[in-house]
C-alpha cells in the first residue's frame, strides 16, 4: 500500500513551536543523528535544551532561525 503524499511530507516537518528531538531534526538537516550531536558539541547549531534526565531537544524556533540565517549566508 503506497504512502500518500501528506503522510510522507508530515514525517519531516519542523514544528511551528515547541521542541524537536534529534531523531526528527537530523533528517530535516540531511544529516545523521551522530552528526547532529557532533555539530551540537562543536557549536555549529543552536544549543539543545535538557528536558529530563534522558531527554534533550531543540527549540523549533531556534532551529528555524538558524536554518534561515544559514540559507541567507549561502545565498549571499
Amino acid at each position: 500500500m503506497p504512502i500518500n503524499e501528506a503522510q510522507a511530507t508530515n514525517q519531516h516537518v519542523l514544528p511551528i513551536g515547541g521542541y524537536i528531538r534529534a531523531k526528527a531534526l537530523a533528517p530535516l538537516l540531511g544529516i545523521s543523528v551522530v552528526t547532529l550531536w557532533r555539530w551540537s558539541a562543536a557549536g555549529k547549531i543552536p544549543k539543545p535544551v535538557k528536558l529530563g534526565e534522558r531527554v534533550t531537544a531543540w527549540w523549533a524556533e531556534d532551529v528555524r532561525n538558524w536554518m534561515n540565517t544559514r540559507n541567507n549566508e549561502q545565498a549571499a
